[in-house]
């Protein structure tokens, strides 16, 4: 039997594979793990005297990697549904395969920078985090996997000239991605940046 990204996931957490957990499937932060987790209020954390430690760097890089993975989403949905005049279709293919290719690339960086660094750092610091963390390493495995089928899509990128639904393929990983981004980046940010203020 092959080993999935599920299997991965649950070898990090072993729940991973309910809908309470699943990033693919989660609407919100499982209570249980919420509990865990310091009562912080996201509108006080800019206040807090050592927000600009490496919680508002963390922050702007989610944003631009967000806005990145919306633009790409758009942009090659436009495409994929014919909404992009002939004559502009050659420019806002060329941009959505740049500005993907980049969201791409990041996301594997910024994934290897936290696994390794970051969230072992927090996690000897707070215990109580601990399985929260897991998660998120839990999640990294989807997301990495869903970047990887995007990356096998821009690899196959059709030219300008096709036919619209020859872009079907990456619009859909596009979504998927960014759709599984916005959660686990809206999650982390909940376990993560009360951590960077030294909240317990």
């Amino acid at each position: 039997m092959a080993y999935s990204v599920l299997d991965a996931a649950k070898a990090r957490f072993p729940d991973y594979d309910s809908p309470n957990f699943n990033v693919m499937r989660r609407t919100q932060l499982d209570a249980g793990l919420r509990a865990l987790l310091p009562s912080s209020a996201r509108e006080d954390w800019a206040g807090h005297a050592d927000y600009a430690r490496g919680a508002k760097d963390l922050r702007a890089i989610h944003a631009a990697m967000l806005q990145n993975a919306a633009s790409a989403s758009q942009a090659l949905a436009a495409l994929a549904e014919d909404r992009i005049e002939q004559r502009q279709r050659a420019t806002t293919a060329a941009r959505a395969h740049e500005v993907a290719r980049h969201v791409v690339d990041h996301l594997h960086t910024h994934h290897r920078i936290e696994d390794e660094r970051l969230f072992p750092q927090f996690a000897r610091a707070n215990p109580r985090i601990e399985r929260a963390i897991a998660l998120l390493e839990a999640d990294h495995k989807v997301l990495n996997a869903a970047g990887s089928m995007f990356d096998q899509a821009l690899r196959n990128f059709p030219g300008a000239e096709t036919a619209p639904s020859a872009y079907d393929r990456a619009a859909h990983a596009a979504e998927q991605l960014d759709r599984v981004m916005r959660r686990h980046i809206a999650d982390e940010e909940d376990i993560v940046i009360p951590a960077y203020l030294g909240l317990r």
